[in-house]
């Protein structure tokens, strides 16, 4: 059922974006095997500003954790630290809705995107699918790019080196890695993935393949979302996005309510931010570098779509059945 969601300006001073996160130009990043990674800049979200903390230990990991791809260590991850750091207010949530969010009782967020990955990379035992998340860069020798798992501010990591990013182990998947008992064990999960998937997913039986193999691997007791992620600068781009989020949205739908959809890839977003050089960084003659992540204008503008879709479908999972 959809529910009442925030007063969007509400949400544009939470993240805060375009004041906060100033836009560095990058090289062009085509997909699905992006070849740049942006310059180390701050999180959108001061730390101040924020009520949740960041990683704890013991046990390790969030409360809430959003795992996604390029579009986090691009900037989205900031966005997804001020929404889902302060869900009450940027979902204007009512009193009921309240009372969803005092019994999650989540008291940290944090968001970890892989460059290049999508869903079947995170799920997959064998060396060379899940070497996207594991097999280490050879060019920038790192793969990723977090958000609140050692601090607010965005952290460019190698997953499988340190404590905290223990998700390659033999003979598991990186999800298996990730939530064996003991270490990350989330209250609720956020699956953020579309670009690196859009010619998997142009089949409708890939896509629910992929979902079934991640969504098996979640810890049962974590309540379980799942989103598309931003637009791209080209038509034909977000066409097969589009495709590839109706697919996913129907893969979903297979789950009997174990996951909830948030289609964030909204039509009103797709007609604001297509052939926008606004929302994309471009060169000083005003030329566009990179046309598959937003700037941070465009993340800004993607959150304010996309939050009250996301807050519908959180609410659908910590509601009453």
């Amino acid at each position: 059922m959809w529910r009442r969601v925030a007063n969007l300006v509400a949400l544009t001073a939470l993240l805060g974006c375009s004041a906060a996160v100033p836009d560095r130009p990058v090289p062009p990043a085509p997909e699905p095997q992006p070849t740049s990674i942006p310059e180390p800049i701050p999180a959108a979200l001061p730390a101040a500003e924020s009520p949740l903390p960041s990683f704890r230990e013991p046990p390790f990991g969030p409360d809430i954790l959003v795992v996604g791809d390029s579009q986090i260590s691009f900037g989205a991850g900031a966005g997804h630290l001020a929404l889902f750091g302060n869900l009450a207010r940027a979902c204007g949530a009512n009193p009921q809705e309240r009372r969803f969010l005092d019994n999650l009782d989540a008291q940290s967020v944090a968001a970890i995107g892989v460059r290049s990955s999508s869903l079947n990379h995170w799920s997959a035992r064998d060396a060379d699918t899940k070497g996207v998340i594991c097999d280490k860069d050879a060019r920038f020798g790192v793969n990723a790019g977090t958000y609140g798992v050692t601090g607010p501010a965005r952290s460019y990591v190698q997953i499988g080196d340190g404590r905290p990013y223990e998700f390659c182990r033999p003979n598991q998947s990186p999800f298996e890695a990730m939530f064996r008992e003991g270490y990350y064990r989330p209250k609720l999960v956020v699956l953020a993935f579309l670009g690196n998937s859009v010619d998997r997913w142009a089949d409708h039986a890939t896509a629910t393949a992929d979902l079934r193999a991640s969504i098996a691997q979640i810890p049962e007791e974590s309540a379980c979302v799942v989103m598309s992620t931003a637009a791209a600068f080209d038509a034909e781009v977000n066409a097969k996005r589009q495709l590839a989020q109706r697919n996913l949205a129907r893969a979903v739908a297979t789950t009997g309510g174990r996951c909830s959809f948030a289609e964030a890839l909204t039509p009103d977003l797709v007609a604001s931010v297509t052939g926008n050089p606004d929302h994309f960084r471009t060169n000083e003659a005003g030329e566009v570098l990179d046309r598959f992540h937003p700037n941070t204008k465009g993340f800004e503008r993607f959150f304010q779509s996309a939050t009250p879709v996301i807050c519908a479908a959180v609410f659908d999972q910590l509601g009453p059945l």
